[in-house]
């Protein structure tokens, strides 16, 4: 559809991104031992393919954009097409990952059964540590705090700014038992648990305040403004702890809980 009617007329160049993803499950559930045990296994891999980089439109008549725009154009046609290079480059890289999961249930008593599960998790991380700073704006600010551009990049680029960030990943495991005891009259559950998620990608703070290039004056001086937002990798979150679960149902259609957790 024409979209010049809610278009900004004076923004010449309008972003817009189109990646696929790809998922693939494989599971097995199996029962032994005359039902008392019950297993299952799975693996899943995912995949995020890139859509060719960076995509710009234009609202007419200003410059149309094309898949790949970073190889094709040179370094001083930047600008007129706001390109930003970093996130380019990180538009251009698919992203894969595998994960598998497991568990077992198995029944000692009447109305007392244990089980055990493990699964892992997989989250792709786009962008790179220096948050796909524009290059062309490197250069200016540079300039502007009467910095060498080209010496700016290159500390930008050995500090860690142009690496990509790593997938996230975690785990999560659980075990716990069950009981149905008195013909189902009363159901329980008590259960530890422990999630892990690493390789968090977060914001870092403290580096983006001590970046020289993300303040108007020199020396770490003016208004703050930031053109590099840095970003760390390497963060980890656990969760543990224990839930319990009772259901009583005395008579049909009357039915008490009682939960907790810590």
């Amino acid at each position: 559809p024409d979209t010049r009617r809610i278009a900004q007329v004076d923004r010449g160049l309008v972003d817009h991104y189109k990646p696929r993803k790809e998922e693939w499950y494989i599971n097995y559930q199996g029962a032994l031992l005359n039902d008392r045990l019950n297993v299952f296994a799975g693996y899943r891999h995912e995949k995020r393919l890139a859509n060719g980089g960076q995509r710009v439109d234009a609202n007419p008549p200003w410059y149309t954009g094309f898949p790949n725009m970073v190889g094709t154009l040179s370094p001083d046609q930047y600008a007129a097409y706001g390109v930003n290079v970093n996130y380019q480059l990180s538009e251009l890289r698919d992203l894969k990952g595998d994960s598998y999961m497991g568990g077992a249930s198995y029944t000692f008593a009447r109305g007392l059964t244990g089980y055990v599960s493990y699964s892992e998790t997989f989250l792709p991380n786009t962008g790179t540590l220096g948050g796909d700073y524009d290059v062309t704006a490197v250069r200016a600010r540079a300039l502007a705090l009467g910095l060498n551009p080209d010496t700016e990049l290159a500390r930008l680029r050995s500090a860690g700014g142009e690496t990509f960030a790593e997938n996230e990943t975690g785990t999560n495991a659980e075990f716990g038992l069950k009981t149905s005891l008195w013909d189902n009259r009363l159901v329980t559950t008590a259960s530890v648990f422990r999630v892990e998620r690493k390789n968090r990608k977060l914001d870092d703070t403290q580096r983006q305040l001590d970046e020289p290039l993300n303040y108007l004056g020199p020396n770490a001086t003016g208004a703050f403004n930031r053109t590099i937002r840095w970003y760390s990798n390497e963060a980890e979150q656990y969760t543990e702890g224990f839930e319990f679960e009772a259901i009583w149902t005395p008579i049909r259609n009357y039915q008490a809980l009682v939960s907790g957790s810590w």
